[in-house]
C-alpha cells in the first residue's frame, strides 16, 4: 500500500493491525495516539488506564519480533 506523502488522516485501526501485527485494541490506541491524542485522553475514552495505553505498544512489539524471527528463517 502506498500513502500519498499529502494524506492528512491516519491509516484506519484495520490497516495498522494488519501492517504491524496488532490486536484491534491496540491498533485503535495506536490511531488515536498518530492523530495526536494524549494518552489520558485516549485511557478517559475508552475506559482504560493511562498505564495500559501506555503499555499497549510495548506489549505488541515482543510479538513483532518473534513473528519477524520466525520469517527470516
Amino acid at each position: 500500500m502506498v500513502t500519498p506523502a499529502w494524506a492528512t488522516a491516519a491509516p484506519s485501526a484495520s490497516i495498522l493491525s494488519g501492517l504491524f501485527d496488532l490486536t484491534p485494541a491496540e491498533a485503535r490506541v495506536t490511531r488515536q495516539l498518530i492523530e495526536g491524542a494524549a494518552v489520558n485522553e485516549i485511557a478517559e475514552s475508552s475506559g482504560l488506564s493511562e498505564s495500559t495505553i501506555r503499555n499497549q505498544p510495548a506489549r505488541s512489539s515482543p510479538r513483532r519480533e518473534r513473528v519477524g524471527k520466525a520469517s527470516s528463517c
